[in-house]
């Protein structure tokens, strides 16, 4: 696997001293997700302004995630973009791509215009976006989906609406409805918010999305691999 246009720094030499000097352990992020899972899961995880999830809820969507980009063609390494607010899905991106092996670029800020997101898609060769409809600069102005899907190393492209409190609110999922989506572009899997705010603690998987109890055997999900 090529890693010419980033992590440019990254010494496998270096990194075996810090796991022999146990301070880099093997445990990844998703690993911890899983762990704090089986301790604790019942108790909150993480909320944004419309969602709050336990341990078992975050497992159970990250998996989900996981399993949608596996099964739209990515492999390790591949990296994968966020444009979002700060969200719960940020966090189910990040996690999911702990788990696969792939690499999670959320550094891209609200304030940055189409233009600029599309020129640092090209330069990293992204594999997958997920953006947030009516999110950006510019973004009444143009179209970041477009241009992403025309981008001939992108496999998949995954929106969300801007309705964080609304869906909590109503009870809807806060992705952006199948009727909505721009052309060519992917629905976000969801989970359902079954409560009425941000403070409450009931969230179902909704029917677009059925992952699996066990994390390490979700359907056309590679398994977990130790860093190198």
């Amino acid at each position: 696997m090529s890693m010419t246009k980033i992590l440019t720094l990254h010494s496998p030499a270096q990194a075996r001293l810090h796991y022999e000097a146990k301070t880099w352990q093997s445990e990844t992020m998703y690993g911890l997700l899983v762990r704090h899972a089986a301790e604790r899961g019942n108790r909150f995880a993480c909320r944004d302004a419309g969602t709050r999830l336990t341990w078992s809820q975050m497992l159970i969507w990250v998996d989900a995630v996981a399993s949608a980009l596996h099964q739209a063609g990515l492999c390790e390494g591949d990296r994968v973009s966020v444009w979002l607010p700060s969200r719960v899905e940020s966090i189910v991106v990040f996690l999911a791509c702990s788990r696969n092996g792939y690499i999670c670029n959320p550094s891209l800020h609200q304030n940055y215009t189409v233009a600029e997101i599309e020129t640092l898609l090209s330069r990293i060769d992204c594999r997958a976006l997920i953006a947030q409809m009516n999110y950006g600069a510019d973004s009444d102005q143009f179209d970041i989906f477009e241009r992403a899907l025309a981008n001939p190393t992108m496999r998949v492209v995954f929106a969300l609406s801007g309705c964080l409190r609304a869906a909590a609110s109503e009870g809807t999922a806060a992705a952006a409805g199948s009727g909505n989506l721009p052309p060519g572009v992917v629905a976000f899997p969801t989970m359902a918010r079954s409560v009425g705010s941000a403070g409450s603690s009931g969230v179902t998987v909704a029917s677009t999305v059925t992952p699996s109890v066990e994390p390490d055997t979700h359907p056309n999900t590679p398994p977990i691999t130790p860093p190198i």
